[in-house]
């Protein structure tokens, strides 16, 4: 597998080099697809949209690594974005926030899935990258990624911003219905 830490520089331009930008939304380009994330019903969390910042038992004695690179520089908790390639035939990725685009990909009562609209804002520092397609769930994935590196606190800054877009978006879809 090859990887690569976006220390400096971002993401963009990293895949604006791999000739992949029409991968990406950015502020520069709204949302033009519905998404979905899922999230575990038993496990309250702040922010549905926040990626898991460290490592997490998923069973007992197995655990999922993060979803981004936290590394902490002088006291402060910095996520260092990672593009990665699992093979030479295989398309670069990012790290971030798990999305689909359909629901219900994750079998069980334990799971809701919170939309993200068409036409939904994408706040200036996040990305929003389309992956690979997933046949175990026959969906395509996304991950929403920082496009440079940024305090944990930042990043879950923007990501409060992105929700509070999402609930602007979805107000504005039901309110355009209602006319």
């Amino acid at each position: 597998m090859k990887e690569q830490k976006i220390r400096d520089g971002n993401v963009k331009t990293f895949f604006a080099k791999i000739d992949a930008l029409e991968r990406i939304y950015d502020s520069e380009k709204d949302l033009s697809l519905f998404l979905w994330r899922a999230s575990r019903t038993d496990q309250p969390c702040e922010n549905p949209l926040y990626p898991d910042f460290t490592r997490r038992e998923i069973r007992s004695g197995e655990f999922r690594p993060a979803d981004v690179t936290v590394e902490n520089q002088n006291g402060v908790d910095f996520i260092i974005p990672k593009v990665y390639q699992k093979n030479s035939s295989s398309m670069w990725k990012a790290q971030g926030t798990s999305l689909f685009n359909k629901p219900n990909t994750f079998k069980g009562k334990k799971w809701e899935y919170i939309e993200i609209p068409k036409g939904t804002k994408i706040p200036l520092g996040i990305l929003i990258i389309q992956d690979d397609y997933n046949g175990a769930f026959d969906a395509i994935h996304y991950s929403i990624v920082p496009d440079r590196p940024m305090s944990v606190q930042n990043f879950k800054l923007l990501l409060n911003q992105l929700m509070i877009n999402i609930e602007k978006q979805r107000s504005k879809i039901k309110n355009a219905s209602y006319r």
